[in-house]
């Protein structure tokens, strides 16, 4: 199986299986070469992105990755004997074997694709050649690796703390053989596991766990995300895996390759359409008034009974005018873009900021997903409506 980085790190005892066909798993690496592999490319990310800022190892007193992996050790090592197990062969001359061993990697089935080409590639060396292969969109590895993205992004929303602030932090760290790409993976893993490492040597379980980026950190998501896991895998069961793999890539590229603001929003709304409107009669109704008026009703009555405290007024005027700005930018319409913007609050504590479409589409999205995976046919039945 093939595996990208997640931006996870802590010791899993045994593997986790989130999806059994596909098949998807979060696992650490376990084989010495596995873990060879894993520490290879850790070890360039951190020359390529960091090795001018402080050394892997250092005097005592000086940051070091030496440093971090022995207080991480400490920190977590007295309550959880496993993460000493897993570190207790940790040196100055093992610290990225250190961190290989307890990265989270997410694998997929790779259709024993990924060693065959490896094999080519050596062979081509050997002959003096130097290449490179283009997939087809249907190969195992991109058909495959893309499904795990879906899914994994379908995941984020799920199991995310951070309740209406959420704007689409991914759990993979988004990796391609583009140059610039590569730049960013490089900068972005080591980046999340200093802040990683950072905030939970210096921070007490308690106040970590009561904070909306606890689920950042393995060990406070982890009982949220096998509850996740079963629900989803009930419903992939159950035949609604292809409405849940749109989802979930739809949100990907909202999540990995969209940068416009307006372009996310558009797509995040696009996904309470599929999930709650139906095309109404136009011999009897306005198409767009007729989807606005069930986006509001609909989307307000599955947000509701996963949220009973909300304010259902506020939370229709919402929905309202996030449609109606959803209309403008799929007509066009800059002016009333812009209007928008200019209509948000200024005032102190009430600010407003355009960005907040996104978090609040978030919000309302994942209330219906969840409305989903615990009464499906509820659900199909508002949509019918």
């Amino acid at each position: 199986m093939s595996f990208p980085f997640t931006t996870w790190i802590y010791p899993i005892r045994s593997p986790i299986v989130l999806l059994e066909n596909p098949r998807f798993i979060l696992d650490n690496a376990r084989s010495y070469e596995e873990i060879q592999q894993v520490a290879s490319v850790l070890k360039g990310s951190y020359q390529n992105q960091l090795g001018s800022f402080f050394p892997p190892l250092a005097e005592e007193g000086v940051t070091s990755l030496d440093w971090i992996i022995s207080e991480f050790r400490k920190r977590f090592g007295t309550a959880d004997a496993y993460v000493g197990k897993v570190l207790s062969d940790h040196s100055l001359e093992t610290v990225f074997e250190s961190f290989a061993r307890i990265w989270v990697l997410a694998r997929y089935d790779d259709e024993g694709q990924e060693e065959i080409l490896r094999r080519a590639s050596d062979d081509m060396r050997k002959d003096g050649h130097e290449g490179f292969f283009l997939l087809e969109d249907d190969h195992p590895i991109i058909r495959n690796s893309t499904q795990l993205r879906n899914y994994l992004s379908l995941l984020s929303v799920l199991i995310h703390s951070e309740d209406d602030e959420y704007v689409g932090r991914p759990i993979l760290i988004n990796s391609t053989d583009y140059p610039t790409q590569r730049r960013a993976f490089d900068e972005n893993l080591w980046r999340n596991a200093f802040i990683m490492f950072a905030i939970a040597i210096t921070t007490g379980d308690e106040r970590i766990s009561s904070d909306k980026l606890a689920w950042t950190w393995f060990p406070y998501v982890n009982n949220r995300l096998l509850e996740v896991r079963d629900s989803l895998s009930q419903a992939f069961g159950a035949d609604d895996g292809e409405l849940l793999m749109y989802i979930g890539n739809i949100l990907r590229v909202v999540q990995h390759d969209a940068q416009d603001v307006r372009v996310r929003f558009l797509l995040l709304i696009s996904l309470l359409e599929v999930l709650l409107t139906h095309n109404p009669d136009t011999t009897r109704y306005n198409v767009e008034d007729s989807i606005t008026r069930q986006l509001n009703l609909k989307a307000g009555i599955l947000v509701h009974l996963q949220h009973p405290n909300l304010d259902l007024s506020a939370m229709a005027r919402r929905l309202k005018r996030l449609y109606r700005l959803r209309s403008a930018i799929a007509h066009g319409n800059f002016k009333e873009i812009e209007n928008y913007k200019r209509c948000l609050s200024k005032t102190a504590e009430k600010e407003e900021y355009f960005d907040d479409v996104l978090s609040d589409t978030y919000f309302y999205l994942r209330a219906v997903l969840e409305q989903f995976l615990t009464d499906p046919e509820f659900v199909r039945f508002i949509k019918r409506s």
